[in-house]
């Protein structure tokens, strides 16, 4: 994979979460033509098809919000695991980092709260909140199924057998496809 360097002001783990994430959008969103930017944990383990095959029923999704929910009012999706689509993620780079509307939080999650209430209040957009917790297992998990107990299936991630370990080939041969 490629590795990619955003400047922030902040240098260390678990602070800045705020600039790290909106960095991370407007990266995406200058470098890509993606409909739908996604950040997530590298501790989180999706499995890629599923995960693809989901991106692509809600690309053309305006206002999207998708990712890992929790049972917050208002609803907030956690920084593990959140899509955004390319409109909101517009705005939110046509905001700058920082501005009134784009603020910094304790944590990504928060910070992210915010900005998409303040999406709400300055577009005449709707936001389409879409919580997939199905969709990863979150946690401090290898990144490699074959070292879990689960294993992908075109329903997402199932229970497997012990001793019975998914091949390395099963992930090279869905990505040779896309």
């Amino acid at each position: 994979g490629d590795m990619v360097f955003m400047p922030t002001r902040h240098l260390g783990l678990v602070i800045g979460f705020g600039e790290k994430l909106y960095r991370l959008f407007e990266y995406g969103f200058l470098h890509t033509p993606a409909a739908i930017i996604v950040k997530a944990d590298t501790d989180n383990f999706f499995c890629p098809h599923t995960l693809v095959k989901r991106a692509r029923e809600l690309e053309g999704t305006r206002g999207l919000y998708w990712g890992f929910q929790h049972d917050d009012e208002p609803p907030r999706i956690d920084e593990q695991f959140v899509g955004l689509s390319r409109d909101v993620v517009g705005w939110l780079v046509s905001q700058g980092w920082p501005s009134p509307n784009v603020v910094e939080k304790e944590f990504g999650g928060p910070s992210i709260v915010e900005w998409m209430q303040s999406f709400v209040n300055n577009t005449s957009q709707k936001l389409n909140v879409i919580g997939d917790n199905a969709w990863s297992l979150l946690g401090r998990a290898p990144l490699l199924p074959w070292n879990q107990d689960t294993v992908c299936t075109d329903q997402g991630l199932i229970s497997k057998p012990r001793n019975h370990p998914a091949p390395p080939a099963q992930f090279s041969s869905f990505w040779s496809q896309i």
